[in-house]
C-alpha cells in the first residue's frame, strides 16, 4: 500500500463515522418522523443534509425508494470527492470503481423495480 492510499482509507474512516450504517436504522425507525423536512432534520448529524437537499426538494412527494437512491447518491458522491482529494494508486482505484459500479447496478435494479411497479 502506498502513502496515499493510507490517507484514502484514513480520509474514508473519518468520513464514515459520519455517515448512515445498517445500526443506524433502529434509530430511524423508532425517530418519529413525518415528513421529508422531519427526516433531513435527523440527518443533520450524519453529514448528508445538504447532499441529500441537491437530490430531493422539500416539496415533493418522494418514496423510501426516493430517498435510499439519494442517499445512494450522496455516498457515490463522497467516494469519488475522496478519491480525487487523495489520489490513491491505481489498484485501489480500480477497485473502488468496481465497487461504484456494482453499488450502480444495484439503484439500476431498484429502479427498474420501481418504474416496473407503476
Amino acid at each position: 500500500m502506498t502513502a496515499s492510499d493510507l490517507k484514502f482509507i484514513e480520509m474514508i474512516k473519518a468520513r464514515i463515522h459520519r455517515c448512515l450504517l445498517p445500526n443506524t436504522l433502529p434509530k430511524i425507525l423508532s425517530t418519529n418522523l413525518s415528513d421529508l423536512d422531519s427526516f433531513i432534520t435527523f440527518l443533520v448529524s450524519y453529514d448528508v443534509s445538504k447532499c441529500i437537499q441537491t437530490y430531493i426538494k422539500l416539496d415533493e412527494k418522494v418514496s423510501i425508494d426516493s430517498i435510499f437512491s439519494a442517499l445512494n447518491s450522496c455516498w457515490m458522491d463522497e467516494l469519488k470527492r475522496i478519491i480525487s482529494l487523495a489520489h490513491p494508486s491505481r489498484r485501489l482505484r480500480q477497485f473502488i470503481e468496481m465497487y461504484l459500479s456494482r453499488f450502480g447496478i444495484v439503484e439500476l435494479v431498484n429502479a427498474l423495480r420501481e418504474w416496473d411497479s407503476i
